[in-house]
């Protein structure tokens, strides 16, 4: 009797870890990139940018540590206090810390929001075998700078990632009223020749 209740207590155990690992449900998945953050102290707090705002989330992610690096492209969805990252076809969940929306690429002096409670469930994502587009682009740098982060990190992610960069005369006065400094520009400029 008691090697048959320890039987049910195992296979118990064994379909509970099952369900912890499920595969990827369908959610409105997007893409984004983990980014620097200032105010983030703690090793689990990471900030996550969208194409339209950037979320503050906490957790980790077990046997994968490269995935919530600095720079590293993430596949997620928020609903509620939740961020879903899909990883390998699972999915983990981060608690939402809060957002903090994107603010107008021509306009440096616009205020940005504070952080917030999570919004409504985004816009659908794209399908998902249909071909993202990592390659950065003014709107990206101003946001990365928008974000707060340090002027050698957004270099290093320039030169790491494909670039499409407008350096016309309007769009480097842009670039310079929108506060990126001259060394990103640089970056950019370097990028656009080879």
């Amino acid at each position: 009797m008691r090697n048959q209740w320890l039987m049910l207590v195992i296979c118990g155990l064994q379909m509970t870890a099952g369900k912890m690992s499920a595969a990827e449900k369908n959610r409105d998945w997007q893409t984004g990139q983990v980014v620097e953050y200032k105010a983030l102290s703690d090793p689990r707090d990471h900030a996550i940018a969208s194409a339209d705002k950037t979320y503050l989330v906490k957790g980790f992610i077990p046997n994968e540590d490269d995935a919530l690096a600095m720079g590293a492209s993430v596949r997620f969805a928020v609903e509620d206090k939740t961020m879903f990252v899909s990883i390998a076809g699972k999915e983990y969940k981060l608690s939402v810390l809060g957002v903090r929306a994107a603010v107008a690429k021509a306009s440096s002096s616009a205020p940005v929001t504070a952080v917030s409670p999570p919004p409504a469930p985004p816009a659908p994502a794209p399908a998902p075998d249909a071909p993202l587009d990592p390659s950065l682009d003014n709107d990206a740098v101003v946001k990365m700078i928008v974000g707060g982060l340090k002027e050698d990190t957004i270099v290093s992610v320039i030169q790491a990632r494909p670039g499409k960069y407008s350096l016309t005369p309007d769009a480097l006065g842009a670039l310079k009223a929108a506060g990126v400094p001259p060394s990103v520009i640089a970056a950019m400029t370097a990028k656009m020749r080879r």
